[in-house]
């Protein structure tokens, strides 16, 4: 039935538009990862972007550029050879780590570089965004150097606190350490409210099934009775099969249960959602000219649902429990059991200082 077949066909198209439309959104994001410009300074980069570097190639980062491969750290402005790197877009963390420079070739110049000849002999591609083993051979094959993981640049580190620095790339596109450990981690995401729907459809559905299986019995029983006053009946068929073939009229007549209406409205309002999201004036910052961003309108009902709360404590306490004592919020003083209106503005300097040393002793 063609009035069956239009609601899931509408809501399957609605889901398969919503879903390109994010696709395309996160295909220009990586196309303009991708594309953004190298540094080509001292002969070294001889590629214009990120996505040509290749296996092998020196690349050149400046000061607060970010990291367009995995790289074995080689020379840096610093006469030590050492570097700092920020790794806030992989981990979060904004403390500066230290990094050093192979000991065969941080005090070359940019010429006896760009001559340097070696074979690095790593791991494969992995994950593991903590660990790097390998060596470099330099000039004979016996004169080996081993490379750990504080000789590792990881793509999306950011330079901090160095002029610049030269690295060879060893990881590039899908096999850096960051995708692959993305890829590992790669799960489908849903919303708690499309979980619960899932569930109540699931509910819906064994109840169909029920309904249907019910009067599918009743049909069977019912013709099996004789019954001459029923003559336009057809008996060429036994009851037995005639109730089979009921199945699929009980289920074209019970289908009105499954609520396509609730996921229709659902698609809609992901999307007007996403739409005010992205235009949203409130959530706009002019200091980098960006406006909020919404990447996969499947999670919008998950914005502002706090399930844990995770705060720490100064000093050292015999026992892990913390009472809350006196709050003031707009005004509001609440101390445990006494609520009231508190001017705050009005209060002279004294008594402020006097409420400040009571919680103090409290």
């Amino acid at each position: 039935n063609i009035l069956q077949i239009l609601p899931f066909a509408f809501v399957l198209l609605l889901s398969a538009i919503r879903e390109a439309y994010e696709d395309y959104q996160r295909y220009r994001a990586d196309l303009s990862v991708n594309t953004q410009p190298l540094t080509c300074e001292h002969g070294l980069a001889t590629k214009n972007v990120w996505q040509d570097i290749l296996v092998g190639e020196i690349v050149c980062v400046k000061c607060d550029e970010i990291i367009p491969a995995d790289l074995v750290f080689l020379s840096s402005s610093d006469e030590k050879g050492i570097c700092f790197v920020e790794t806030s877009l992989i981990d979060g963390e904004t403390n500066l780590k230290l990094k050093n420079a192979i000991k065969e070739t941080k005090d070359l110049s940019h010429q006896e570089l760009a001559k340097f000849s070696g074979l690095i002999k790593c791991e494969q591609p992995n994950g593991k965004l903590n660990e790097f083993e390998g060596y470099l051979e330099s000039g004979n094959i016996n004169n080996k150097t081993p490379l750990s993981f504080s000789n590792l640049l990881l793509r999306g580190c950011s330079l901090r606190n160095t002029k610049y620095i030269h690295g060879v790339a060893i990881n590039t596109g899908h096999d850096t350490k960051i995708m692959k450990n993305t890829e590992q981690k790669s799960v489908y995401k849903i919303s708690q409210v499309e979980k619960k729907m899932h569930q109540m459809l699931k509910f819906v559905i064994l109840l169909q099934f029920f309904y249907i299986i019910c009067c599918s019995i009743g049909h069977i029983l019912f013709l099996s009775e004789e019954k001459p006053y029923l003559w336009y009946i057809s008996e060429e068929q036994s009851p037995v099969v005639s109730g089979m073939f009921s199945i699929l009229t009980f289920i074209i007549l019970f289908n009105v249960m499954v609520p396509i209406s609730l996921y229709i409205s659902l698609e809609f309002v992901r999307m007007f959602q996403a739409f005010y999201i992205n235009n949203d004036i409130e959530m706009y910052d002019s200091t980098y000219n960006k406006a909020a961003s919404c990447k996969t309108s499947t999670l919008n009902e998950e914005l502002g649902c706090i399930d844990y709360i995770l705060s720490d404590k100064t000093g050292t306490l015999t026992s892990n429990i913390m009472n809350l004592k006196k709050i003031t919020v707009s005004g509001i003083e609440d101390g445990g059991n006494l609520v009231r209106k508190l001017d705050w503005e009005s209060v002279s300097n004294s008594r402020k200082k006097n409420t400040f040393e009571k919680l103090d002793e409290d």
